[in-house]
């Protein structure tokens, strides 16, 4: 067997799901959350090193207090004492080249506007980016790595894993928003373990709560 859920099921991993909920854009409505910076990032397509990238970060990373920068490029923000949890999300996309595209609502999903090759909303992450902005924003505490060259082999966490380590010193959990589909949190990537399971179905608990997270 190739594919990795067949081999969990055969392994006998039980399967960690989100309960369906209600959709973003609801949510957004419900909470008075302004939706145009996440279309504005999804309209970028910023190829790993392109000028687009470097564009991109400069314009919604670079200006946030706090906000650094290692010899790689991946920007790092700390956000209170001693963070125990670490949030990340990468800023380069699949794309054959830099450039922007048109996103549009199509009832409570983002669409392509007529897309056209090279353009996409996979493989992008943009809506891991926008939600750690807004994380920013609101304050909440951990440890933020937004990753450079991760459609490319994961080059911006390697960097840190092998050069700058103690970054890590005191982080219990590594949460990385850029997951499959709407309803997962995953436990296995690339036929290895990434998460433990009562991790994971702790996030889902919590994710879970019709009251959301507090």
């Amino acid at each position: 067997m190739t594919d990795i859920e067949d081999m969990k099921r055969a392994l006998g991993v039980p399967e960690i799901k989100l309960l369906p909920g209600p959709s973003v854009r609801t949510i957004a409505r419900r909470e008075g959350i302004d939706l145009a910076k996440l279309i504005e990032i999804l309209s970028w397509r910023r190829p790993d090193q392109s000028e687009e990238e470097g564009e991109f970060v400069e314009l919604f990373l670079d200006p946030i207090e706090g906000m650094m920068k290692d010899t790689f490029g991946n920007r790092i923000l700390v956000i209170g004492e001693s963070p125990t949890v670490m949030w990340s999300c990468h800023t380069d996309t699949v794309s054959n080249e830099g450039g922007k595209q048109n996103v549009k609502w199509d009832g409570d999903i983002l669409r392509l506007n007529e897309p056209k090759p090279g353009q996409t909303l996979g493989a992008d992450d943009g809506a891991g980016l926008w939600l750690m902005l807004e994380m920013i924003k609101a304050g909440r505490p951990g440890l933020y790595i937004f990753h450079r060259a991760e459609e490319v082999g994961g080059l911006g966490s390697k960097h840190i894993s092998k050069n700058s380590p103690e970054l890590l010193t005191g982080i219990e959990m590594a949460i990385a928003f850029d997951r499959k589909a709407t309803h997962s949190v995953i436990t296995f990537q690339r036929g290895h373990r990434c998460c433990a399971d009562g991790c994971g179905n702790a996030l889902a608990a919590k994710l879970n709560q019709p009251e959301g997270l507090k």
